[in-house]
């Protein structure tokens, strides 16, 4: 597996801008950088309100705090991937850690049986893991902080 690395600047960017979407109300079970089958550099949050919400919803606000200069710049919005806790992959993140430094999710192609690493992820782009779901209460706080905030920025 060929190691890509995401750059300091990245790390640093992706630290701010979990601090400030937790500030503006998100809490995601996740969030940490990831890299896809292409070499992309992917900004992965995993939260419950996915199910509730819709990642439409959820991008749509991302893009508004984008445009506000509320997160770091050099996020773009097209660089998140959102999924849910019940995604396969969500799942994997969340239960999935043990001591390893390099974790990956592999998927078979069907027509010629080759394993494809979809994505690929080291424990050192981790900013958060959260194994316990976050409950409906929860996420309807969240989300309902989220947009306030957004609504409110100047």
């Amino acid at each position: 597996m060929a190691v890509h690395e995401i750059s300091e600047k990245l790390l640093l960017a992706g630290r701010e801008f979990y601090e400030q979407i937790k500030k503006l109300g998100l809490r995601p079970e996740a969030c940490l950088w990831m890299v896809d089958e292409k070499d992309n550099a992917v900004l992965s949050l995993v939260w419950s309100g996915i199910d509730k919400y819709g990642p439409y919803q959820i991008s749509k606000l991302l893009f508004e705090a984008y445009r506000k200069t509320i997160v770091p710049r050099e996020i773009d919005p097209f660089m998140i991937d959102l999924r849910s806790p019940k995604d396969i992959l969500g799942a994997q993140l969340l239960n999935n850690h043990t001591a390893a430094k390099w974790y990956r999710l592999n998927q078979k192609n069907s027509e010629t049986g080759e394993e494809i690493i979809l994505f690929k992820w080291s424990t050192e782009w981790v900013y958060h893991i959260q194994k316990k779901k976050r409950t409906p209460v929860e996420v309807s706080r969240d989300w309902a902080r989220f947009n306030e905030s957004i609504a409110l920025a100047a």
